[in-house]
């Protein structure tokens, strides 16, 4: 079918006119769709400005495709169309949302990149990763998405986990001495990826740990150096020799503990054996070096004093010099003495010579030495207090030279030191005259009001020590200034930090939801603003409010954490006690890890989904016990028999203990024992037209007032025409037990003929042919029943009835031990009687009474065992009743006390189960009561060892 765009499109493109009705229709339509998407991208956006950015762009991408159905609706004769619409006065649709496609579609080309460590991401939470790598993913992740806060509060969420995780790790991997895992712990500790305070004792412990096998690691390194050094040593090995003991000596400098003495005994031969060698080497250096340095000085001729000094360094030596070059030596020496003799001689004739001029020269040499010894003085001390700038000094020798020595200060150098001491001079009162400017702007009344800067320039520029006396004094006034100032704000600081202080003791302690959410922002705010209020309070207060501000901030975040966890554990609680089913209820107790991983309540909600095949266990109860209800309301039949004595022995291999079972009556014992009972009314009931009695009639002489006998309906059948007549006759009568015959003494007639007991026979046998599943199925009332009835039979003998009574009570007894065991005394007394019975045959009164102590004691148990016992009815209503319901879970309160969590109320008083493994055999099921309910109010008994939070609760009402 054509989109709505294509509709509208192909409607303007129609030649014979747009009509009106078909316009309303498409506009109507198309805004509704416009709408639609809208929405959608309005929940897509409102996502993208929370940060959730990877919802955003899974939401829009739901199909239908948020994006593409907003890029379908836009269409290039929209204007056109929109024109015809008011043409006839057509509502105009709603505007599509672009500026919410433009920002999903930048969301998209931006989270392109992130798409493989997104990836990485799932996968990793899906392997159920360490959290150390998957956090190390997420910071990732964040680096590269840096304006989605929401990893952010992520990475802080997941960081408080692995801290709870480090301190165990630690634990262990210092107990093991595991080195690789230390090494990477301090890497995580010490790593500047930490977005919260991390306890800085795991990072020492970490570092003591590796600093103890490291040091472990050097004293066997040491150890084994030892040994080698000592083997190298023993076998002259000069260059292993060294190559160890420079390893030895990096080792020593990594070892901070001393040295075992045996490993320092094993080393130090070897040490002082190499010493030796680098002193003898460095010795024949030195003396090679010294005999080059002689036999140089030899081959340039150099002076005497230059030769004895070279040939006075190789006496140093043990080894004296070579012949050769002590022969050399000693014929150098011998001619610069002859060299040195002769030119002494020259130079006395020379001296007398010229002792005549020198004389004459001297007088004017004396004077301008004089001169320039003046000068060269003057200089020496006019330069030396330019240099440090004694100017004042200077100025000072300058004046006094010009007076006393014009000669002197004529001299061009003087001239020029005098020039240079002008300009200093100049330069000088130019500072003085700043120092003073400034010293004067710095120096008022008011320290508040002192200009720091002018202060700082005076200082700078002070060189005498009056003018640095004068900076000092100014400056310590505004120091004493500044103290009292520091000491009273520090004063005010502390006790506002005292009072703040206090304000968060009393928020930590209270639970996260009672935790005004402005009480901790006033907090913070007033730690924020001391910063400004006390700016002169000393460094030791001001570190106190940082560490209280940190600390508030971390009670916020704390709080912040604890407030989502429970919202999240919140959530995933209600959708746990919300489950529809019992399998929706297993993948919410599964789901609940991912949802609140640090959860206490994890590791029960996932044993309890692991016991998910129990829970089915309460329904086949419920099965069969509506099979057998709805059986025990209908006749028997050895097929539905069959199938729910299957069914029970079936669901005993798998349920162990089942309450339920519990006052449900004997239904079971009914369907077990029902092929056996059918087979058993055959021996009670059908049997009995085989015995003597069944063919006989009752006979009373003397027109129904003499006594009974006893004849057979068949020789009633001929002799009946006779027998109304009045002469005395002998008949065939029943003479003994056995059913045999005799003809009697003549007797009075007319005789009385009654049809029992073969009509009680025949009687019985047509109830046990019409109602034997009846009589099997509840056996034991009516027979019971059948015996009242028998008791009540009009005309049969007394003796044959009660002969009969004892027959049914016995065999419905031998069928059932539970009936038996209530019927001692009554079956007693009719064994007891069965003297009595034997004599049936003889003529006696006739009488259809019971004797009074059959009728006193059997007859009347009889009625009161028919009363009490349970009807199959009321069989049936109790297994309807005793049937399991889902009515809800076990979940645990603040306080971690196990509670149950009904999903409705239940109004009837009953008891709560649970359906967990058998304690004797976990394959099993054991059904146990772990509860009431009493006026809706469900409670708890005492046993919390089953009280396993996440397990269904299963209702079962009371008897």
């Amino acid at each position: 079918m054509p989109s709505i765009t294509e509709q509208i499109r192909q409607t303007l493109a129609r030649r014979d006119g747009v009509p009106e009705d078909r316009m309303l229709e498409l506009a109507d339509a198309y805004s509704a769709e416009v709408t639609r998407v809208n929405e959608r991208l309005s929940k897509a956006v409102s996502l993208l400005h929370k940060g959730l950015r990877s919802e955003a762009i899974q939401s829009a991408s739901l199909n239908p495709n948020a994006i593409d159905s907003a890029a379908a609706l836009d269409f290039p004769e929209f204007d056109e169309w929109c024109e015809i619409l008011q043409f006839y006065s057509i509502p105009l649709p709603q505007d599509l949302q672009r500026d919410m496609v433009d920002q999903l579609n930048e969301a998209m080309v931006d989270a392109q990149p992130l798409d493989a460590l997104l990836k990485h991401h799932r996968r990793l939470a899906i392997a159920r990763a360490p959290l150390a790598w998957r956090l190390k993913t997420l910071r990732r992740i964040a680096e590269i998405d840096s304006t989605n806060g929401v990893w952010q509060d992520d990475i802080e969420l997941w960081e408080r986990a692995r801290v709870k995780q480090l301190e165990p790790d630690v634990k262990d991997a210092v107990a093991t001495k595991d080195e690789q895992k230390l090494r990477s712990l301090l890497a995580e500790l010490t790593g500047p990826a930490w977005r919260i305070e991390v306890d800085r004792d795991l990072a020492t412990k970490v570092k003591s740990a590796l600093e103890e096998i490291n040091q472990t690691r050097v004293a066997g390194e040491l150890s084994k150096l030892a040994s080698s050094i000592y083997d190298a040593f023993c076998q002259f090995d000069e260059p292993t020799a060294r190559t160890l003991v420079a390893d030895w000596d990096r080792m020593v400098a990594l070892y901070k503990s001393p040295i075992d003495p045996e490993l320092v005994e094993q080393v130090s031969g070897a040490v002082e054996w190499l010493k030796e060698i680098d002193r003898e080497a460095l010795e024949k250096r030195e003396r090679a070096a010294a005999l080059g340095k002689l036999d140089a000085a030899l081959d340039r001729r150099a002076d005497r004093h230059t030769l004895d000094a070279a040939f006075g360094a190789l006496s140093q030596f043990d080894d004296p010099p070579p012949i050769e070059l002590i022969q050399r030596y000693r014929l150098a020496v011998e001619q610069i003495d002859i060299v040195g003799k002769r030119r002494n001689q020259a130079i006395l004739a020379a001296i007398v010579a010229t002792a005549a001029i020198i004389v004459g020269v001297v007088v004017v040499w004396q004077r301008a030495d004089n001169l320039e010894r003046e000068i060269l003085s003057a200089e020496t001390q006019l330069r030396s207090m330019v240099d440090t700038k004694r100017l004042s000094d200077a100025e000072t020798f300058w004046n006094k030279l010009e007076a006393d020595s014009p000669n002197v200060v004529r001299d061009s150098r003087l001239t020029a030191l005098s020039a240079s001491l002008q300009s200093l001079l100049a330069e000088d009162a130019s500072r003085v005259e700043q120092f003073n400017q400034y010293l004067t702007l710095a120096d008022v009344q008011s320290p508040d009001a002192m200009d720091l800067s002018s202060l700082g320039k005076a200082e700078s520029l002070a060189f005498t020590e009056d003018e640095k006396a004068n900076a000092f004094g100014v400056r310590r006034r505004y120091t004493q200034w500044e103290s009292e100032i520091e000491t009273n704000q520090t004063t005010q600081l502390l006790a506002q930090i005292a009072s703040l202080k206090s304000r968060l003791d009393e928020i930590e302690k209270l639970p996260a939801d009672q935790v005004a959410n402005t009480a901790l922002v006033d907090v913070l705010s007033s730690i924020d603003e001391l910063a400004s209020a006390y700016r002169r309070a000393n460094s030791s207060a001001k570190a106190q409010a940082t560490s209280l501000k940190n600390r508030g901030v971390a009670i916020r975040d704390a709080l912040r954490d604890r407030r989502m966890r429970e919202q999240a554990e919140t959530e995933a609680i209600n959708r746990i006690v919300k489950s529809a089913t019992l399998n929706d209820l297993e993948r919410n107790l599964k789901a609940f890890s991912a949802a609140v991983p640090d959860s206490p309540l994890v590791a029960e909600f996932e044993k309890a989904a692991g016991e998910r095949k129990h829970w089915d266990l309460p329904e086949e109860w419920n099965s069969l016990a509506r099979a057998a209800a709805v059986a025990l309301d209908s006749p028997f039949s050895d097929q539905v028999v069959s199938n729910i004595l299957a069914q029970d022995r079936v669901l005993k291999t798998r349920l162990a203990n089942n309450p339920a079972v519990a006052s449900t009556g004997n239904w079971l014992n009914r369907m077990s024992r029902y092929d056996g009972r059918v087979k058993a009314l055959q021996g009670l009931l059908g049997d009995l037209s085989d015995t003597v009695v069944a063919d006989l009639y009752t006979v009373v002489d003397t027109d129904g007032t003499g006594k009974r006998h006893f004849i057979y309906n068949h020789y009633y059948d001929r002799m009946k025409a006779m027998l109304p007549k009045p002469d005395p006759r002998s008949l065939e009568l029943v003479a003994n037990g056995s059913g045999a015959t005799k003809r009697s003494d003549p007797l009075d007639g007319p005789f009385k003929v009654i049809q029992e007991p073969f009509a009680t026979i025949r009687w019985l046998n047509i109830q046990h042919q019409s109602m034997a599943p009846t009589f099997a199925k509840d056996w034991d009332r009516e027979l019971l029943k059948l015996i009242a009835e028998l008791r009540s039979r009009p005309e049969l003998d007394s003796l044959i009835k009660e002969m009969l009574v004892a027959h049914l009570l016995a065999g419905t007894a031998e069928e059932s031990p539970e009936l038996a065991s209530q019927l001692v005394k009554e079956l007693a007394l009719l064994s007891q009687r069965a003297h009595i019975r034997d004599t049936w045959y003889e003529p006696a009164a006739p009488s259809d009474k019971l004797a009074s102590e059959v009728e006193d004691i059997v007859i009347k148990r009889v009625a009161e065992l028919y009363r009490s016992l349970p009807t199959v009815s009321q069989e049936a209503a109790s297994l309807r009743k005793r049937r399991y319901a889902w009515v809800g879970c076990i979940v645990r309160d603040s306080s971690g006390n196990a509670m149950p969590h009904l999903k409705r109320t239940v109004d009837d008083n009953g008891q709560l189960a649970i359906a967990r493994p058998s304690s004797e055999s976990p394959t099993q099921t054991d059904i146990v009561v772990v509860g009431t309910i009493a006026g809706g109010a469900p409670t708890f008994n005492g046993n919390s060892r089953d009280q396993l939070a996440g397990r269904p609760l299963f209702y079962l009402a009371d008897q």
